[in-house]
């Protein structure tokens, strides 16, 4: 190949790569102090936006090598297909976990890496001021959202590999050698494939690299040679192609990127990338007003504007050719440049982040570079008219300055995601998408009712916005309790259905649905959500973990700890699915196993009030009060409010005979959460205990109230109203028991005693022989079926020898010393006509009930051993 000479339209031989009298490794560390000091309010920065969706989103795949190997593999594991960059994470979860620091210094450092390439790039193509472009690139402000910015951790690391492909490419076709001696040959030409091939595994927007090459075989030579150009390039084409339509692919059907926010005509597309090529060079050269996310676009295509803006892009590339004798190649080939690195987010392809804005700051970083160089080079001539030297490099030096000292400012608004949010409003109030998520931290601190305000500013800014319905029935669900509460949930539902009807194929909106049928009680409906939540994302332990609640309301316990297992499973530091299953396994009497649940719980989550609250009841059953009274104090230290902490702690302290203590935490369960069934059966059960009988019937008619369903409520109650002598009422509540609870011991005596006090008296032995049906050896079912059996007045309920039976049984599962007992069995003797052994039974009763100081009941049985002296069986007045 001919030797280059150096015409206008080639760059100056003569230009040294950097200042003269600053060594290369000087001009390496300058660069590395100073783009260290521009970026350093974001290098102590948490994770962002987006951040998660190479992090904890693909968190059981950066655990281990099945993980990685999904990665590379799989072209749907990662947000995009892009498993170098997958990678990278992989290695940095196995090193720092999610420490972050050490992920900013690695972005930082490959973006350096990338700039002393591009320094390197331009030192072999001779192109003037080289070591200034590289430096205004890396503390460029526009490049701190590809820095700062961990999720594009795949922008540096594609330029890095895009760079070295680019050096490697150079020395097989001989760019910056003799045309008669290749340097590198196959083996450069080799390595300059797998560094692209890299490159586009890091970030697709590598693709343009063969076309890039042929521009600058254009700009070098001003032809394109087929065989010595585009015949090696073909290959690289190829790749590009195949990487190209997958990725497109993949961006429309898996990541998301279709729909009415893309649903542009061509006249439409064309407008906004010419709009957005005179905006990005405008914030190349001009670097002010950046935002995270700007203000979205509209193309109009009745706009005289958006016209001009195109109109007069392409009267650019015009001109440029037209002035190229002039000029020289140089301007227009970075300006094809710097279009054609652009072109896949001009608006010509579907890209998601167009959901938000056309334009981002992130897209140019590529396309910075030609641009750069052309700056570069030209503010190189302009100063070469100064003489002092010293005054140019101090220009230098002052440009350097005040480009790093806005990426300072720029890099600051990463220092955390709320910073982020707040920053992005301050500059683009209108951004629907920066309400939602600073209204999705803001709810996570606990601000609620701010919480609701940003949701809804969202949703009057984008009113189909399905996010911002989820999360503001989110935020409405947790605000707890509502001056109308079914009427707030109502609300929630509604805000939840929103947003499946808007996005159906959104396993989180039926998550979240699903929550609130839960909420609501309805849980059936909340079953169907939850199980197509898991439809569209099996490996989703939230639904898991939820559905498990859900099933346990069912009775579906099995069904239930299943899904409990699979939540942790996927997610072994689920703390809510450990304290579910852990109350699963209790409620099945598997003690040990849920106490060991609770405790790992508690090792990841200290200041779980739930798991402390659990924790102490399992220990109560296992016999360990003290340390099961530490637990339920600390649930109640770390939230006063929790009303089930409250009602347990309740228990435990009646358990110990505490009743007036253990009112009061019932009271303060009621005052949390009035209506709560299980705190309003407890506080009637120690009102009772203390002798405030009416006030424990007003507790158990409000449980009733509360729980329709409580059969255990309405037997207390229904006992309590018999002492009351409110038989009729009783009778009501103890028939429903019956009803709710068949076969259930407690349930049938009690109904049997009120039937008796109702003078029903053939429906009493009914009752009473279903009692004994469900606990043969009853003592007290025992003893009451004998003594009707006994003592009836009515001959065809009487059963002497039965009575007898009946009540020998009773003694024996008594104690053989109770005087109710032994009371039934004389009356059972005198029935049975052996009223010598009745006389005896009496004599024993009457005596144990003195001993006992129960003088009522020794009178009452000394009347009726004067009715077996006479040989006169006891009747009980009935």
């Amino acid at each position: 190949m001919p030797k280059s000479s150096p015409k206008k339209n080639q760059p100056a031989a003569s230009a040294a790569p950097a200042p003269r009298r600053l060594p290369e490794w000087a001009f390496m560390l300058a660069l590395l102090l100073l783009a260290f000091a521009a970026y350093y309010p974001s290098l102590n920065g948490g994770f962002v936006w987006d951040d998660d969706s190479w992090t904890a989103n693909i968190e059981p795949m950066l655990r281990d090598g099945a993980g990685l190997w999904k990665m590379w593999r799989d072209p749907t594991a990662l947000q995009q297909y892009y498993p170098l960059s997958g990678t990278t994470f992989w290695l940095d979860f196995q090193c720092w976990g999610w420490w972050t620091l050490p992920y900013h210094v690695e972005n930082l450092l490959l973006h350096l890496a990338a700039a002393l390439l591009f320094w390197r790039v331009l030192v072999q193509f001779q192109v003037p001021g080289a070591w200034l472009a590289a430096a205004v690139f890396a503390v460029h402000p526009v490049m701190v959202e590809s820095v700062a910015w961990i999720t594009e951790r795949k922008n540096v690391l594609s330029l890095v590999f895009f760079l070295a492909a680019l050096l490697s490419y150079g020395r097989f076709v001989s760019f910056w050698h003799s045309e008669d001696r290749a340097a590198g040959g196959w083996r450069a030409y080799t390595a300059a494939m797998v560094f692209f091939i890299l490159a586009l595994l890091a970030k697709v927007t590598a693709f343009a690299f063969p076309a890039v090459l042929l521009v600058l075989c254009w700009w070098r030579r001003g032809s394109i040679r087929w065989r010595a150009d585009v015949l090696p390039l073909l290959p690289f084409f190829a790749v590009a192609i195949a990487f190209g339509l997958g990725i497109a692919w993949l961006e429309t059907h898996t990541v998301g990127a279709s729909g009415p926010d893309w649903d542009w005509s061509w006249p439409q597309r064309f407008l906004l990338a010419g709009r957005a090529l005179w905006f990005y060079a405008c914030k190349v050269f001009l670097p002010l007003g950046l935002s995270f996310i700007y203000p979205q676009w509209t193309p109009d295509a009745g706009s005289v504007f958006h016209w001009l803006m195109l109109v007069s892009a392409v009267g650019v590339f015009v001109v440029l050719w037209l002035a190229r004798a002039r000029l020289g190649r140089g301007p227009l080939a970075a300006a094809c440049l710097f279009a054609g690195t652009l072109f896949p987010v001009l608006g010509f392809m579907n890209v998601y982040g167009m959901r938000f804005s056309v334009v981002a700051d992130h897209w140019v970083y590529v396309s910075t570079l030609p641009l750069l160089a052309l700056m570069a080079a030209g503010l190189v001539a302009v100063m070469q008219r100064l003489q002092h030297q010293g005054l140019r490099q101090g220009l230098y030096g002052l440009l350097l300055l005040l480009l790093a000292l806005q990426s300072w400012r720029q890099a600051g608004q990463y220092r955390s995601m709320e910073t982020l949010w707040r920053s992005t409003l301050e500059k683009n109030p209108g951004c629907w998408m920066a309400w939602n998520n600073l209204g999705n931290l803001i709810l996570q601190q606990g601000k609620i009712d701010e919480s609701i305000s940003f949701f809804s500013k969202a949703l009057e800014l984008r009113p189909h916005y399905a996010e911002a319905h989820n999360n503001l029935g989110e935020a409405l669900l947790r605000k707890g309790l509502f001056a109308d509460y079914q009427k707030e949930l109502d609300r929630v539902i509604a805000e939840f259905q929103s947003a499946v009807d808007l996005e159906p194929w959104n396993a989180a909106g039926y998550y979240n649905l699903g929550s609130a049928l839960l909420q609501a009680g309805k849980f059936d409906e909340s079953i169907s959500r939850f199980e197509k939540a898991l439809s569209l994302k099996e490996a989703y332990d939230d639904a898991h973990n939820n559905l498990g609640v859900a099933l346990v309301q069912k009775n579906r316990v099995d069904d239930a700890i299943s899904h409990y297992r699979r939540a942790l499973q996927l997610r072994p530091s689920n703390v809510e699915a450990m304290v579910n299953l852990g109350a699963a396994l209790l409620g099945r009497g598997q003690v040990d196993e849920a106490v060991a649940l609770y405790e790992q719980a508690l090792k990841l989550q200290p200041d779980h009030s739930g798991a402390h609250n659990n924790l102490g009841m399992a220990l109560l059953q296992k016999g360990r009060a003290p340390e099961a009274m530490q637990h339920l104090q600390r649930s109640l230290e770390l939230r006063p409010t929790n009303a089930e902490a409250h009602c347990n702690l309740a228990k435990c302290l009646s358990e110990e005979g505490k009743f007036e203590a253990a009112i009061q935490h019932y009271e303060s369960a009621l005052k949390v959460r009035p209506g709560y069934g299980d705190a309003l059966y407890g506080l009637g059960v120690a009102l009772s205990r203390t002798g405030h009988v009416k006030e424990a019937v007003q507790q158990y008619q409000l449980a009733v109230q509360s729980e329709p369903a409580r059969a255990d409520a309405r037997i207390n109650l229904g006992n309590l109203l018999l002492q009351l002598g409110d038989v009729t009422a009783a009778v009501d509540h103890l028939e429903r028991a019956v009803e709710l609870a068949p076969g259930e011991l407690l349930s049938h005596n009690s109904l049997g005693n009120a039937y008796l006090q109702a003078r029903k008296i053939s429906e009493a032995v009914q009752q009473f022989e279903l009692a004994l049906k469900s606990s043969p050896d009853n003592w007290v079912v025992l003893n009451n079926l004998a003594w009707i059996l006994a003592t009836s007045q009515q001959a065809s309920v009487r059963d002497g020898v039965r009575a007898v039976s009946l009540a020998r049984q009773s003694s024996k599962a008594a104690g053989e010393e109770n005087p109710f007992v032994l009371r039934t069995l004389a009356a059972a003797y005198a029935e049975a006509g052996q009223f010598d052994e009745a006389l005896q039974s009496a004599a024993s009763a009457r005596r144990m009930a003195q001993v006992l100081g129960n003088t009522s009941l020794a009178e009452a049985i000394q009347a009726a051993m004067q009715l077996y002296q006479a040989k006169t069986p006891f009747r009980d007045v009935q």
